[in-house]
């Protein structure tokens, strides 16, 4: 398994962590969490791996703004 394929297994894994956490929880840990899981989206955004498709690189932009929305949303509950 190359290095890009395990960074990409770490970055989807807290996508889907974020993902529940954010569902299922309140308070300042909930944002913390919710804003690592959009900058890993962002992360993924820039890894090479996966198809070469055009549909998967639409959909790895279109998470990575939703990502910068996840930490927007972060800070707005922190602050």
């Amino acid at each position: 398994m190359r290095e890009a394929d395990i960074a990409t297994l770490i970055v989807s894994f807290a996508q889907i962590i974020g993902l529940i956490v954010s569902i299922a929880g309140d308070g300042p840990v909930v944002a913390v969490i919710c804003g690592i899981a959009g900058f890993a989206a962002i992360v993924n955004l820039f890894l090479p791996s996966g198809p070469a498709a055009a549909w998967y690189k639409k959909l790895k932009l279109v998470a990575a703004v939703c990502g910068v929305g996840l930490i927007i949303f972060a800070i707005m509950k922190v602050a």
